[in-house]
């Protein structure tokens, strides 16, 4: 099919990405939880500590607690006729121990004898402070533990719990309403008839946004139905903040989105430089951001990853992530038009502290595509390829 003017000098990704962040001022607003509730969440506000710790000191290994006088003189003392209490006391990693003491000795250095110790250690070494952690090491009240616009995980949300921190104000999610659209969509779990197929991109969208911040509403298939898919549609953006058309933005006879989002908002753009997903639009409805998301398993897969992701991280003010892209070595010939980006599914494989990629075709078999899929590798725009032993960047999934 020959391209239109429109289609042959589309925008690339990042074009689109600046025209939301240009175009787009979205309702934010934030809440205060419990920390206990708050994991995976973005924090709207830095979050300070409220505890110092250790509170007076702390033992910096498992060991005892003893005074470095008696070994102010270099020499070893009578450790055999040691008091326990008196001359030493256990002091293991954490712990806080009597005043009277000031020095750690690992308990690997330590003999326990019927009456008294003995010590395999270097006396010179024990002097005062030694294997202890002073009072604010960990951590001291007020200070930064997690600046505005980070991510709540498992390993934060434990240094925030020593912190002292109860509640924290974290972004309200953004509300994402995903209407899925095509007469002949009937939902996963039917057995399909001739002429109908399954609905499985709700499934894939809905995990994607709880995975990224956000609230998903799936409404039930809309068929291809101008009235049905403009109720559909005005409805979702008076209760969302980003609305997710599946399908009808393409040359079909019953794609309907597109005319519609002109009659009721403001069409930024129609078309990527990017495959699959190409068909894909940006709009904003009653000031509400409107992505069509192409029908596509595989298109809906990339669209979601660079523009609905993109998207909610905007709406939350999530500070930038690292990437999480690995170098591989193509394993196979790896063929792109120079004129767009291609999402091209690869099988990622280990071999000796190296890693392969395999390319999938478009066609690729579900045991392949989905089973053992575990990587896309994004062509670069002006390159018609890839040869095989080339050097190439892999996003693992």
């Amino acid at each position: 099919m020959e391209m239109s003017p429109k289609e042959k000098n589309a925008p690339k990704r990042r074009e689109i990405v600046q025209m939301i962040l240009d175009n787009w001022h979205p309702e934010r607003g934030e809440e205060c939880i419990p920390l206990t509730e708050s994991c995976g969440r973005v924090v709207s506000r830095d979050v300070a500590a409220v505890n110092t710790l250790p509170v007076v000191r702390s033992s910096a290994m498992d060991g005892i607690a003893v005074k470095s006088a008696a070994f102010a003189d270099g020499q070893m003392p009578d450790t055999e006729s040691w008091v326990y209490g008196e001359d030493y006391v256990r002091a293991d990693t954490g712990d806080d121990f009597p005043d009277a003491f000031d020095a750690v000795i690992q308990i690997e250095q330590v003999e326990m004898l019927e009456k008294g110790i003995r010590l395999s250690v270097n006396p010179k070494e024990i002097v005062p402070g030694r294997c202890v952690r002073p009072s604010g090491s960990m951590v001291k009240a007020g200070e930064l533990l997690l600046p505005a616009g980070s991510r709540i995980t498992p390993y934060r949300l434990a240094s925030l719990a020593t912190g002292g921190v109860k509640e924290v104000r974290v972004a309200k999610k953004p509300v994402v309403t995903f209407l899925p659209t095509g007469s002949e969509l009937i939902p996963a779990g039917q057995e399909p008839k001739r002429g109908e197929n399954i609905e499985s991109n709700s499934l894939m969208i809905r995990e994607f946004v709880r995975e990224w911040g956000g609230e998903i509403v799936c409404r039930p298939v809309i068929k291809d139905q101008m009235r049905d898919l403009e109720e559909a549609l005005l409805s979702a953006v008076e209760s969302s903040d980003i609305v997710l058309i599946n399908g009808g933005s393409s040359k079909g006879s019953e794609d309907y989105s597109i005319p519609l989002i002109e009659e009721y908002g403001t069409l930024l753009q129609h078309y990527v430089a990017s495959a699959p997903g190409r068909p894909m639009s940006v709009s904003l409805v009653r000031d509400k951001l409107v992505i069509n998301v192409p029908g596509p398993t595989l298109a809906a897969l990339a669209v979601s990853d660079w523009a609905v992701r993109l998207a909610i991280s905007y709406f939350l003010r999530e500070a930038a992530k690292p990437s999480d892209e690995i170098e591989v070595i193509l394993e196979e010939k790896l063929m792109s038009p120079p004129f767009m980006e291609i999402y091209t599914r690869v099988i990622v494989t280990e071999r000796e502290g190296v890693y392969y990629a395999r390319p999938l075709g478009r066609e690729a078999r579900m045991e392949d595509g989905a089973g053992r899929c575990n990587g896309i590798l994004v062509t670069e725009l002006g390159r018609k390829g890839y040869q095989a032993g080339e050097k190439a960047r892999v996003k693992l999934l």
